[in-house]
Order: structure tokens, then C-alpha cells, then sequence
């Protein structure tokens, strides 16, 4: 698994100078995803449905913002993913107490083959678990039908 991930970071080095960054809800952060969405094969996807916008991340987003009422029971964070100083993935993190929800995440369909969010998670995951000291980690699965 190591050596994957190694070969995942080389790709990213070869790719040009990149970061993994982690931010709070915020207008610029809620931008940063916009970005990634409209570039994600999501967006094809919602258009070939005929739907706008993602509702759910939205009603996510809107929740975690510091300034809602009520406030939230969790903290909530975004971990983005920059390569050459373009927001290319991002993981969208809700935590309470010691349990930890990967809960909503996209990438750049460009970068595909860079294997971004695989890295993206392994990081979120180790840095979230240094963090808490001990991990409960829930990923959400969200089925349409």
C-alpha cells in the first residue's frame, strides 16, 4: 500500500509542484469546490439528469458554517488537493467528538489518472487520526435510484 502511494506522490511530482492544504467552511473554500465540481465528471453526469447543482453538498455546506443556526454539532473541514496552484480534488470532513465522516469528495476529471483522491483520503485519514488520537471513520456512500 505504501509503495502505491509513493508512486502516487511521484506522479504528482512529475505532474508539476503540488499541496494538500485544510480549510473551514468559508465562502472561498465553498468557491474552491465549485471549481472542482464543474470540472468533475459529476457535472456531466447532472446534466445528462437535468439537474443543477448537487442539493446534498449543498445542504452540508450550508449547515457547517459557523454562523448557522443552530450551530453545528460538529466541526467540519475541507482538505483540497493543488497542483501548479489549481484546487484539482478536495474531501469534505464532519467530526464529532472522535468519529470522523468522509463526507463529501470530487476531483478535477483532467487528473483522473493521477489516482487524486485515493492519496487525497490515505491523507485525510492519517492526518485526521494524528488529530484525534484515536479514529472512528464512517464514509458515506450516496445511492440515486
Amino acid at each position: 500500500m505504501q509503495r502505491e502511494f509513493r508512486r502516487i506522490a511521484g506522479r504528482l511530482d512529475k505532474a508539476g509542484t503540488w499541496q494538500i492544504s485544510c480549510v473551514g467552511v468559508n465562502p472561498s473554500s465553498m468557491e474552491r469546490i465549485l471549481t472542482v465540481e464543474r470540472a468533475s465528471w459529476k457535472n456531466d453526469w447532472r446534466a445528462q439528469k437535468h439537474l443543477q447543482e448537487d442539493s446534498s453538498l449543498w445542504s452540508i455546506l450550508r449547515g457547517c458554517q459557523k454562523n448557522c443556526v443552530p450551530e453545528p454539532f460538529f466541526e467540519s473541514e475541507i482538505w483540497f488537493l493543488e497542483l501548479n496552484g489549481l484546487t484539482i480534488a478536495y474531501q469534505l470532513v464532519l467530526t464529532c467528538k472522535e468519529t470522523a465522516v468522509l463526507a463529501k469528495t470530487s476531483y478535477d476529471s483532467r487528473f483522473k489518472k493521477l489516482s487524486l483522491i485515493k492519496y487525497l483520503i490515505n491523507t485525510v485519514i492519517q492526518q485526521t487520526f494524528r488529530k484525534l488520537g484515536k479514529l472512528s471513520l464512517l464514509q458515506t456512500l450516496e445511492l440515486s435510484f
